[in-house]
C-alpha cells in the first residue's frame, strides 16, 4: 500500500487523502491573517511584528509593570524591555514610572493600541459572519469552541484581536496561535533530528511538493507569494540538499521540482511530527469533536479555495494544485461565476463541485 503523503490523513471521500489537522488549521489561519492584513493595511497600521502579539494582549485590560511582562512572556527583561521600545515608538504603548517601584515602569496602551485591538476584533468578527454564511452558525460555534480548548490544552498564550481576554470570549482568531504553534512543534521535532539549517517557511513549501514534482508556478500560487520568493526559497531547498529541479518540458521556460533521497527522508519526518499533533489534537478534544473540526475545517477551506496543501496523488502523478492546460479558461469562468453569483454563492458553488456540502444558517448540511 503506498505511504501517505507528509501533509495527508485519512482517506478522503472519494478515494483522495484529506489534508493533515494541522494543514487545515494552517489554510484558515493563512485567510484569517490575510482579512487582518488587509484591515492593518486600511488602518495604516505598520512596523506591527508577530512577536508583538503576545504583550499587547497581555496589557490589553490594563498596565502592568516591565518586570511583569517579561515574566508573564516568559523572555528576559532586556527583551521585554525592547519590545515595549519599539511598541512605544510606533504610538500603540505608553511606559510611565512606577510609583510602586522606582527601577520599573508601566506599560499600558495607548488609544492607538486600543483601536488596533477593537479593529481586528471587528475584522474577526466579520470574518466569523462570512464563515457562518458557507458553513453555518452552529458550526463556526462548534469551531470556536474547538480551537479554545486546543489552545488550553496546549497553554497558549492568546494574540491581540482575538478576543481572548481575561472574560474569556472565544474568537476564531485563536487558529492563528494554533497554526504557528503547531509549526513551531514541528520544525523543533525536524530540527532534532538533523535538519538545523530548515526554516518554518521551508518546511511548508517542501512538504507541497511532497512524493510527486510540482512547478514554481503552481507553488506560488499555492502559497499565495509571488513567484520570485518561491524561487529564492527553492534555492535554499536546493542548496540543502532537499529537492532537485529539471526543466519543465511542456513549458521551457519553467522548473520541475522534485524530492531528493534526503528531502524524502525530511518529508517523512515532517508527516510523522503531525501525526502526533494529530493524536494530540484527538486526546484533547475526543474523536467524536476532533472529527467534527475536521470536517468543519475541511469544508471552509474548501469554500474558500484556500490552498491547503497538496491534498494527496491524483492520476498522472499530478497533485491536487498541479495547473493543467485549462487554467485559463476556467480561471475566465470562475471571475464570471463570481461577478453573477456573488462572493458567497460562488464559494458555495465551489464546495459542491468539489464534492464536499453546505449548511443552511442553524447549520444543518444540504
Amino acid at each position: 500500500m503506498p505511504a501517505r503523503g507528509p501533509n495527508v490523513s485519512a482517506p478522503a471521500p472519494g478515494g483522495r487523502a484529506a489534508p493533515a489537522t494541522v494543514v487545515l488549521l494552517a489554510a484558515l489561519a493563512r485567510d484569517v491573517q490575510l482579512r487582518l492584513g488587509e484591515h492593518l493595511a486600511e488602518s495604516g497600521d505598520h512596523g506591527l511584528r508577530r512577536s508583538f502579539a503576545p504583550l499587547l494582549q497581555l496589557i490589553a485590560d490594563g498596565e502592568l509593570a516591565s518586570g511583569r511582562i517579561a515574566t508573564e512572556l516568559g523572555v528576559s527583561p532586556q527583551a521585554a524591555s525592547r519590545a515595549t521600545v519599539t511598541l512605544e515608538a510606533l504610538g500603540y504603548v505608553a511606559r510611565r514610572p512606577n510609583p510602586d517601584d522606582r527601577r520599573s515602569r508601566l506599560v499600558g496602551l495607548t488609544d492607538r493600541g486600543r483601536r488596533l485591538l477593537e479593529g481586528a476584533a471587528r475584522t474577526l468578527a466579520e470574518c466569523e459572519a462570512s464563515y457562518a454564511g458557507l458553513v453555518g452558525e452552529d458550526a463556526v460555534s462548534h469551531l470556536r469552541a474547538d480551537l479554545e480548548d486546543l489552545r488550553e490544552g496546549f497553554e497558549l498564550q492568546a494574540e491581540p484581536g482575538t478576543g481572548l481576554h481575561r472574560t474569556g470570549t472565544r474568537s476564531i482568531g485563536v487558529v492563528i496561535l494554533l497554526s504557528l504553534d503547531a509549526k513551531a512543534q514541528v520544525l523543533r521535532t525536524v530540527t532534532g533530528c538533523g535538519h538545523e539549517a530548515l526554516r518554518s517557511s521551508l518546511d511548508e513549501l517542501l512538504v507541497t511538493i511532497g512524493s510527486g514534482s510540482a512547478r514554481v508556478s503552481d507553488l506560488a500560487r499555492n502559497q499565495q507569494v509571488s513567484r520570485q520568493a518561491v524561487s529564492m526559497a527553492v534555492q535554499e531547498l536546493e542548496s540543502l540538499g532537499y529537492v532537485r529541479r529539471r526543466p519543465d518540458e511542456t513549458d521551457g521556460r519553467g522548473i520541475v521540482l522534485s524530492l531528493t533521497e534526503r528531502g524524502a527522508a525530511l518529508a517523512a519526518a515532517i508527516a510523522a511530527a503531525e501525526r502526533r499533533l494529530e493524536d494530540r489534537y484527538r486526546d484533547i478534544l475526543g474523536v467524536p469533536r476532533h472529527e467534527r473540526l475536521r470536517e468543519v475545517l475541511g469544508d471552509l477551506v474548501a469554500a474558500l479555495g484556500v490552498p491547503a496543501g497538496s491534498p494527496g496523488p491524483l492520476p498522472g502523478g499530478r497533485t491536487g494544485w498541479t495547473a493543467t492546460d485549462a487554467r485559463a479558461p476556467l480561471e475566465d469562468l470562475a471571475r464570471h461565476l463570481r461577478d453573477e453569483l456573488g462572493e458567497r454563492n460562488a464559494a458555495r458553488l465551489a464546495l459542491l463541485l468539489a464534492g464536499g456540502t453546505t449548511r443552511d444558517g442553524a447549520g444543518r448540511r444540504r
